[in-house]
């Protein structure tokens, strides 16, 4: 089966963590794979440049499966495919609210007008899910890759490190999840400090966390 994969630019915090796992997913299924992107020198950085394919060779490529991580103008550019398209949804629907952004709002009316056509939505929480839920028939969570470590080296010696998170506190961020990982590593005793600068955090989460915060 292909896959074509389309991502944003690399230097969109996070986005080459999606690519090197949504690729190497597929990679371990035996799927053959295609990355189009504006930034290929980063796909280059990232080991993957020999998936590089560009957007003229789309249509002679002709996917079996198109996942879109990019906006609108792919999507349309992407219409002959859309009965195979995925469109992995990444901000809260709501993002142009808090931005006060009316070219947010416009897009979000389009997104409305546009995403029942084609296949299927992807999320990566639930919360995130619900919100896209009446957009289109088709909505699936598939959450973000995080390698967990069963054991910390207590022989290892770490510098005192600060740590700053900024960011809104949802389900998708899992703030409370980061909170109890650096709880475990200061009760280990190594000498770690994180600053969250976010919505307020409630004392129900603290609890659930086992931090103090200010």
């Amino acid at each position: 089966m292909k896959v074509l994969i389309i991502f944003p630019n690399f230097q969109r915090g996070g986005i080459e963590r999606n690519c090197k796992f949504w690729t190497e997913l597929l990679l371990q299924n035996h799927f053959h794979v295609s990355i189009y992107t504006n930034d290929k020198a980063s796909l280059g950085a990232f080991g993957l440049g020999q998936y590089y394919m560009k957007w003229q060779e789309i249509r002679a490529f002709n996917p079996d499966v198109v996942i879109n991580f990019k906006g609108l103008k792919e999507l349309m550019r992407l219409w002959k495919f859309r009965d195979k398209t995925l469109i992995r949804l990444s901000n809260n629907k709501y993002r142009f609210w808090y931005e006060r952004s009316f070219k947010g709002f416009f897009a979000e009316i389009s997104k409305r007008l546009i995403y029942r056509f084609y296949a299927a939505l992807i999320a990566n929480s639930e919360e995130l899910a619900q919100q896209y839920k009446s957009y289109n028939s088709s909505v699936h969570v598939i959450r973000n890759s995080v390698k967990k470590f069963s054991t910390i080296r207590s022989t290892v010696k770490i510098p005192p490190v600060k740590f700053l998170f900024k960011g809104r506190n949802c389900k998708q961020k899992n703030l409370i999840l980061a909170l109890r990982a650096f709880k475990a590593v200061t009760d280990l005793g190594y000498s770690v400090s994180l600053t969250v600068v976010t919505s307020r955090i409630s004392e129900r989460e603290k609890e659930w966390s086992g931090a103090t915060t200010n």
